[in-house]
């Protein structure tokens, strides 16, 4: 029987329609109250945090004339895009320090839920590889998401390099055993991390022993 027919069923509807209506007008009130307090709270945290930017930087040996150096930025939301900057700015100098003429720069990554992961070219140019690095950092769909930068001959294709169906760089190791793959001659691995107060960045790089010195220079560069 439908509620057209039936008195009671057209009142309970009514009613329930009017509880609902209450619900939303005592409700609108609270959200009023909790969006400002949650605004103070983020105010509060970011007070408390300061808006020092705390960079460290480990070297650590991997031993075949290798080394890893790993760095670890916490830095205030607000001058987020004041580090983005200095940080492509960086990463592009190592680029043009570790570069040989016949190098090629390939991103990898997997986004949640796909069964592949996307595999993109990036080119020779260091231009190129600068205006990619900007746009990875502001895509919201690669937050928490470890993007891999390989360095690759010209002649080394990096379909025979990684296979998006299986290779997972978030999988425990994963990294490590794409950078081990024979060809690579550096990467580096960004991830990055949004808190309340801040965002951790973090970025991770593999190249040769010997240009380990100088590329530590540049990254203390990332300082204001």
């Amino acid at each position: 029987m439908s509620s057209s027919g039936n008195p009671r069923l057209r009142s309970a509807a009514a009613s329930g329609g009017l509880r609902g209506c209450a619900a939303s007008v005592v409700a609108a009130p609270a959200l009023l109250v909790l969006a400002p307090a949650a605004a103070v709270i983020r105010g509060w945290q970011g007070w408390r945090r300061g808006a020092d930017w705390r960079i460290e930087i480990e070297r650590i040996p991997r031993g075949r004339d290798r080394a890893r150096l790993d760095v670890t930025a916490d830095i205030p939301r607000a001058a987020e895009s004041g580090f983005v900057r200095r940080a492509t700015h960086s990463l592009i100098r190592i680029a043009e320090t570790l570069r040989r003429p016949d190098d090629v720069y390939h991103l990898y990554y997997r986004v949640p839920g796909d069964d592949d992961g996307v595999l993109l070219p990036v080119g020779p140019r260091l231009q190129e590889l600068g205006e990619r690095l900007s746009l990875s950092f502001g895509q919201s769909a690669l937050e928490g998401r470890t993007t891999l930068w390989l360095t690759l001959p010209a002649n080394r294709p990096a379909a025979d390099h990684v296979d998006p169906s299986r290779d997972d760089p978030e999988a425990p190791g994963k990294l490590e055993e794409l950078i081990a793959r024979p060809g690579t001659r550096w990467a580096m691995a960004v991830r990055r991390t949004h808190l309340i107060p801040s965002t951790v960045h973090r970025i991770m790089l593999w190249l040769p022993d010997e240009s380990a010195e100088t590329v530590v220079r540049i990254l203390r560069d990332l300082h204001p």
